[in-house]
């Protein structure tokens, strides 16, 4: 039991891009979107840039510190299509402390290119800028490089795209801003040293950010998982997931009233697909009837007419054909 978290962390490492002293190990990705919201000293009028597309893990924190310290929540364009550092560019003010966007959104399937990333990372670094990718819906889905994505820090989960337990995930935090990424939640374990005079030493390393009982069990499931994903390679879990999207796109372009929000073209996009409705279809109606009357899981997403497809490797193209005639025979 002594060996799991510390062979998930290098395991996680190795495998995404990251130093194994880079990595701390959470419970969702939530769990990490937090860790790094509350790391700074927020004053009033500070502010944050997030994008239309978060998952609400994403967006809660930050009502909850505007709520809390006055923070400024500004909101950037990130719809398919747009530029996402002319998005940024356009609201970063002196006041900016931090951006926070999606790596891949769960609410139009848009990824953030790593070159793109890359460069938006060294701009907020030349202004002292945290830079923080919200990873759930990006490890097994699209290729993850943490070091070549240039965030400062990454959020993830095991039981998504990587198939594994609920309850795991990771956080990845740049060591050159360990110190800077202050901890506002400590307890047993986040220590190197402490004694009973109020002394104490945090962990050199991103484990600081664990504390408590660990669910040992379920990081072992979830280190399974992500060697399962290894084994059967995750560029070709990816040039799947991009095949079968192909044969997605072909499918909505071939039925009338469907058409999408998702981007059409790699990098852009990815298993994340998302179909745009015709007027007067009801995406939560439609995701009812479908789970309940044809088997399908599907998904309503932030915009009344958006409607979610998560494509991912073991599906097949029977599945994807049968998914959007069914949806076509309920909307169109």
């Amino acid at each position: 039991m002594a060996k799991v978290e510390p062979d998930l962390r290098a395991q996680l490492g190795r495998v995404f891009g990251a130093e194994t002293e880079e990595v701390a190990l959470t419970h969702s990705t939530s769990e990490g979107i937090s860790i790094v919201a509350w790391s700074l000293n927020w004053q009033p009028g500070d502010e944050v840039i997030i994008s239309n597309i978060e998952h609400p893990a994403n967006v809660v924190p930050w009502y909850v510190l505007r709520d809390r310290y006055g923070i400024v929540i500004r909101e950037i364009d990130l719809s398919s299509g747009t530029h996402l550092l002319d998005e940024v560019r356009a609201r970063l003010s002196a006041r900016t402390r931090m951006v926070s966007i999606s790596h891949v959104s769960r609410n139009n399937g848009r990824a953030v290119r790593t070159d793109e990333s890359a460069e938006l990372g060294r701009v907020l670094r030349d202004r002292g800028i945290r830079y923080h990718l919200d990873g759930a819906q990006g490890p097994g889905c699209v290729i993850t490089d943490f070091r070549a994505l240039g965030c400062d820090c990454y959020s993830t989960c095991g039981h998504k795209w990587l198939l594994g337990p609920k309850g795991t995930g990771a956080l990845f935090v740049r060591r050159e801003v360990l110190d800077d990424v202050q901890l506002s939640w400590a307890g047993s374990h986040s220590h190197a040293t402490m004694d009973y005079e109020g002394n104490y030493t945090l962990l050199p390393s991103a484990a600081r950010y664990e504390f408590g009982t660990r669910a040992l069990a379920d990081f072992a499931g979830f280190g399974r998982a992500v060697a399962w994903m290894e084994q059967i390679g995750l560029e070709r879990v990816e040039d799947r997931i991009q095949s079968l999207v192909d044969h997605a796109i072909e499918a909505v372009d071939a039925t009338n009233g469907l058409a999408m929000t998702s981007p059409r073209t790699r990098p852009d996009r990815s298993g994340v697909f998302v179909l745009k409705l015709p007027e007067g279809c009801d995406a939560t109606a439609l995701y009812n009837d479908l789970r309940d009357n044809a088997g399908i899981l599907a998904s309503p997403v932030r915009q009344p007419r958006d409607f979610r497809l998560s494509i991912h490797f073991f599906n097949t193209r029977d599945e994807i054909d049968a998914a959007i005639a069914a949806i076509s025979e309920r909307c169109t």
